[in-house]
């Protein structure tokens, strides 16, 4: 009794694990043919630079890790990052840390 039970939580976990991951790509990829929809709808409408874009939390850390030269600049913009971040210096980031850095 105990092996059909556990084999049918085995096979229902993962039949389900499997249908919470097609509707939630399912959704996502819906979400970003409605945006791209969007976007083309306002370049046709006479808006030539499209929807207008707004500021998010991560787009100065974002701007701040994509203008990197070589590997160790990369390295070193991380490393600064991650000290700003930290704000108790305890060489980890918690999720207050996080929350407090990202609001710089």
């Amino acid at each position: 009794v105990s092996l059909f039970f556990v084999s049918y939580l085995l096979i229902v976990g993962t039949f389900l694990v499997n249908v919470v991951i097609a509707v939630l790509l399912d959704e996502f990829l819906g979400a970003v043919a409605e945006d791209r929809r969007r976007e083309a709808q306002g370049v046709h409408e006479g808006n030539a630079s499209g929807p207008e874009r707004q500021e998010g939390a991560l787009d100065a850390l974002l701007r701040t890790l994509t203008g990197f030269n070589t590997s160790r600049d990369l390295t070193k913009r991380t490393r600064e990052i991650f000290h700003v971040v930290d704000e108790d210096a305890d060489g980890l980031v918690s999720l207050d840390d996080l929350r407090e850095g990202l609001a710089k």
